[in-house]
Formats: structure tokens, C-alpha cells, sequence
């Protein structure tokens, strides 16, 4: 079944319990308790549907998970509350804190105002604010009603216009942190993501005002309902239609000081909260107080040192793709051996090296003999394999650890000799010549009818400059002496003094 199939059968859905539940409001408006239960059918569809999109989402994010997995837990927490009522009802402890439960139904949206923007969500961040938000839940009812939850205390009465005061500002309060976020998000993601909880949001507070006045006015009145089922079909409606998250078309925004700051307060909203609650709550009831406050403090700093630890593995991790990165720049993809780039600044350095330890440096430029003819003849992969084959050559004739091989083009190789003069440079020079001839490889181009190299050695022993441009002109007039003298040989020419100088 495509996407657009099932995106259409879910508005069908909403459209028809919608239409339903309008229908049922307006014809049992006599009836309160059977337009209560299909007012409540009809609402918690809604909410499971909307939770389901949103955790679809979540399992489909490249990068916003955590942020659709909550707002799938706020959009479904309604259910919690139903089932809490329905099934635990009996319990006296429970049924006394059924306006906690409604409290807790907030936690979601506020953990998911309080992740940080553009920064990684670590998993047990979520079960560390979670625990925090949570007993922030508790302290707050302790406050609010003079009763803790879970007790036998006896709640002060809030009348219904205070808990519809209460409820409405903490909604307002999750679609002003939002509404944060939105100016705050680093990417187009978020602040898509941002914008379209606080569109959520601000429809939650219209239709919950809407609802909560006239209920207030005539509580007997079910017409009240139609604006939250409203709200209901059009929060499906907006999740389904959410813009798809593109992971590469993701922009960093500098947006300046005010959204730094949110970023940077918003993972400490949770332990800020808590600590605030307890200290308010600490006169009334110590222990509750003292706990509230320890906790708050011991999860803050263990947050931030999980933080601390998974940011300096991440950075490891950085550091580690950086510097494969850098080898990859430095190492030629054909022959695994240094390239172009790699030989030139080994070469500067030991020239450097060199220059200031007065020890001679030997530079060997290598070329293979009619190569070209290889390519032609039998095509691009013989020739790669050809190469191949000199590199091993190459590798099987140097030994010393200090001594960098690398290809110079594409059929010329050089050898950087660190602390090497003429003679022991010669040596190596014959020794890669009599390797290569080793390979048996058939060139029918050659004099042999098999692969030759030629090699141009360069020895400097006297420094007057700081670059060795002297030395690669020294080792290619020797190459090419090589190639005049036949191929399948090496030549040697010394750099003077005067012929280091660089002008």
C-alpha cells in the first residue's frame, strides 16, 4: 500500500469520527452520559491515531527520533489517563491522585522543550530527565494541593475555573518554549519540527479555552466537546502532512546570542524546575524538600558528566574519521603508497631536516618504460594491474622505515632517501631496476619484451636554500639521461652547491 493510499485512509478516519462525534454531541445533548461515552471514543481515537503517526515518524527520523517519540507519548498520554480511571479506579490511593495523573500528562511536552537544539540526545538523558520531571510531577501537586500523591492526606479543594487556569497556562507555557525552539533550531528540521508543535500546541489552547468556558457557564451543555474533537481531526490532518526531514538539506544557521542562550538553558530545565519546586516545598515538608533538591543536583551533574564523556567520544570519533580522512589525501587509491601530494611534503621536510642536520638526502624519480603501449594494447585494468606490480617491486627494494615510496603521476614513482648519499642511493636505484626485471611482466615494447624501469638519482650533500626544487630538477635531468641512454637503467647526477640554490 503506497503512502498516499494510507495518508487518505487515515484522513477518511479522522473525517468519519469526526463527523460522528459531532453528530453523537448534538442529538444526545439531553443524554450527558452517553455523549460523554461517545465524546470519549471519538477523543482517544483521535489521540491514539495522532500517537501513532507520531511514532511512525520517530521510527522512520534520521535525526529527530527522540523529538517524535515524545510528542507521540504527549499526543497519546490521554490514553493513560483513561486507563488509569477505568481499570485502577478502585484502588483508594490512586483514585485520590487522578488529577496527578492528568499533571503527568505534561511531562512529554516538557522534555521535549528542553532538548537541546542541534546537539545529539543521548538515550539515558531521556531516563535521567524522565526521573526528573517526574518527581517535579509530585512536588508540583504537593504544592498546588497541600497533599502529597500516593497518601492519605486530604487534597485541598481547586474549584474548576482554578484547574482550567492551571492546565491552560501549561499549555501556554509548552507553546512559548516551542514557539523558543522554533527561533532557536540550528536546521530546517527542527524548525519545522518546532513550528508544527507549537501550531499543536496553540490549537490545544483554543479548543481547551473554547471547552473549559462554556462548560464552566452550563455544565450540562455537550455542544463544548465539538471544539476539542475539532482540534483533534486537524492535529491528525497537520502530523500527517508534516514535511519529510531531509538529513542533507541541513543548513547551519547562526541565529545569535538569544538562541545560544536557549540552547545552552534548555537541558538544564528539567534540574532548574525540580530544584525550584524543592525549595519551595522544603518548609512545608522537609524530607520531600531535601529530596527534590539532592536529586535535582546529583542527576544534573551526572547529565552533565554522561554529556562530558559521550561528547569526548564523539570528538575521538571526529578526530579518528578526520585523520582517515587526512591518510586517504596523502595515499594514492590505486597503489596504496603515498601520492603526489604526500612525496612532496615528505620531501620538504627532510629537505628541512636535512638542511639543518648537514646529512645528504637522495630523491629517486622513476619512470616505466613504455607504459603507454601497455594501455593501449590491452586496456586501463591490465595497466592498473601493471602498476600494481611496480609498487610491489618498489616496496620489495626499499627497506628502511625513514624511506617514503610514493607515485609521482601516472606512470612515474619516486623514493625519498632521508639521510642517503649517492652511493647508497645508486645501490637502491639498482636494486628496484633488478626487482621490477624479477616480475617477468611481458611488455613486447621493451628491449627485454618484459617490464624495465628507468631512474633518475639526485644526491645533494651541500644546503644553501630551504626548498629542494634543485633536487627534482636534478633527478628529472637524470630520468631523462636514463631514457636517452636506453631505458631499463638508472643515471646519477649529484647536486652542487651552487646548483641547490633555488632562484
Amino acid at each position: 500500500m503506497s503512502d498516499s493510499t494510507k495518508r487518505r485512509l487515515v484522513t477518511f478516519f479522522a473525517g468519519f469520527t469526526l463527523i460522528f462525534g459531532c453528530v453523537s454531541l448534538v442529538v444526545l445533548r439531553r443524554n450527558m452520559i452517553l455523549a460523554g461515552a461517545f465524546f470519549n471514543v471519538v477523543y482517544l481515537s483521535n489521540a491514539a491515531v495522532g500517537g501513532w503517526l507520531c511514532l511512525r515518524r520517530a521510527f522512520r527520523s534520521p535525526h529527530l527520533k527522540a523529538h517524535w517519540a515524545l510528542l507521540s507519548v504527549a499526543i497519546g498520554s490521554t490514553l493513560m489517563v483513561v486507563i488509569v480511571s477505568l481499570f485502577v479506579a478502585r484502588v483508594s490511593l490512586i483514585a485520590n491522585s487522578t488529577t496527578f495523573f492528568i499533571f503527568c500528562t505534561y511531562i512529554p511536552s516538557f522534555l521535549l522543550i528542553s532538548l537541546p537544539a542541534g546537539r545529539r540526545y543521548f538515550r539515558h538523558f531521556l531516563w535521567l530527565d524522565l526521573v526528573q520531571a517526574v518527581i517535579a510531577m509530585y512536588v508540583g501537586y504537593t504544592i498546588l494541593f497541600q497533599a502529597r500523591p500516593f497518601t492519605h492526606d486530604t487534597p485541598a479543594g481547586l474549584g474548576g475555573a482554578a484547574l482550567f487556569h492551571l492546565f491552560l497556562c501549561a499549555d501556554l507555557i509548552v507553546f512559548g518554549g516551542a514557539f523558543l525552539h522554533t527561533l532557536s533550531a540550528v536546521n530546517k528540521d527542527e524548525m519545522r519540527f518546532y513550528r508544527l508543535v507549537s501550531l499543536l500546541s496553540l490549537l490545544a489552547v483554543a479548543a481547551a479555552f473554547i471547552h473549559n468556558v462554556f462548560l464552566l457557564r452550563n455544565p450540562n451543555e455537550t455542544l463544548t466537546g465539538i471544539p476539542v474533537l475539532m482540534m483533534g481531526f486537524l492535529n491528525i490532518l497537520l502530523i500527517l502532512h508534516a514535511a519529510r526531514e531531509t538529513i542533507d538539506d541541513l543548513p547551519a544557521q547562526n541565529k545569535g546570542l538569544i538562541a545560544d542562550l536557549i540552547n545552552i538553558t534548555s537541558p538544564a530545565l528539567p534540574s532548574v524546575v525540580l530544584l525550584a519546586l524543592g525549595m519551595i516545598v522544603e518548609n512545608r515538608h522537609q524530607g520531600l524538600g531535601w529530596t527534590a533538591i539532592i536529586t535535582a543536583f546529583i542527576l544534573f551533574v551526572t547529565r552533565a558528566t554522561f554529556y562530558h564523556r559521550n561528547f569526548e567520544a564523539l570528538h575521538r570519533d571526529l578526530e579518528e574519521a578526520r585523520a582517515g580522512l587526512e591518510r586517504l589525501s596523502y595515499t594514492d587509491s590505486l597503489t596504496g603508497i603515498a601520492n603526489r601530494r604526500a612525496i612532496e611534503e615528505a620531501l620538504d621536510y627532510e629537505w628541512k631536516h636535512s638542511l639543518r642536520s648537514k646529512s645528504p638526502i637522495s630523491f629517486l624519480l622513476i619512470d616505466v618504460d613504455f607504459f603507454k603501449q601497455v594501455n593501449d594494447r590491452h586496456g586501463h585494468r591490465t595497466g592498473d594491474e601493471y602498476l600494481i606490480a611496480i609498487t610491489g617491486a618498489l616496496r620489495a627494494s626499499v627497506f628502511r622505515s625513514i624511506d617514503v615510496i610514493g607515485r609521482y603521476g601516472g606512470d612515474e614513482f619516486a623514493v625519498v632517501l632521508p639521510c642517503s648519499n649517492a652511493s647508497a642511493a645508486e645501490i637502491i636505484a639498482e636494486r628496484v631496476c633488478h626487482e621490477v626485471r624479477q616480475l617477468r611482466i611481458e611488455n613486447p615494447s621493451t628491449a627485454t619484451g618484459f617490464a624495465t624501469v628507468s631512474i633518475g638519482v639526485a644526491t645533494c650533500l651541500t644546503f644553501t636554500e630551504l626548498m629542494p626544487g634543485g633536487l627534482l630538477s636534478a633527478a628529472d635531468d637524470a630520468l631523462y639521461t636514463a631514457k636517452r641512454a636506453g631505458r631499463n637503467c638508472w643515471r646519477s647526477a649529484g647536486l652542487l652547491p651552487e646548483e641547490s640554490r633555488v632562484l
